[in-house]
């Protein structure tokens, strides 16, 4: 019976203690803190209008300019020289006359065309 009485005694106080530490608070000056800030990474996106060259389709060349080109030219050798002279002036002016009239009615080397184009820019920026 003694037995009894001890175990069920120290049962008591053990119970106590565990009501008593579970109702006590306790409290402190604070010193310092130092906030904890979490960063994330998200994305920005804008559209953008751009110029973008593209090259124009190959047209079909024209004939007529090198062909009286030629013969304006070979006229107007033909005035220069004596002789056999005046053939040579001819060939180099009909030469001449048709690579002129070419270029002229065909403008050998056209612009490339300019075409608005819209495209979405995204980067990314760091956020707390």
């Amino acid at each position: 019976m003694k037995r009894s009485a001890v175990v069920f005694g120290l049962a008591s106080l053990s119970a106590a203690m565990a009501v008593q530490a579970s109702d006590y608070t306790d409290t402190a000056k604070v010193v310092s803190s130092k906030p904890i800030y979490q960063t994330y990474t998200t994305q920005v996106c804008h559209d953008e209008t751009v110029m973008i060259q593209q090259p124009q389709q190959p047209q079909q060349r024209q004939m007529g300019g090198s062909i009286l080109g030629g013969l304006v030219g070979g006229l107007l050798g033909s005035q220069v020289g004596q002789g056999s002279g005046r053939t040579a002036a001819a060939a180099v002016g009909a030469i001449a006359g048709a690579i002129t009239g070419d270029r002229m009615q065909n403008n050998q080397q056209q612009a490339d065309a300019a075409v608005p184009q819209t495209r979405q820019v995204c980067r990314d920026v760091q956020k707390q």
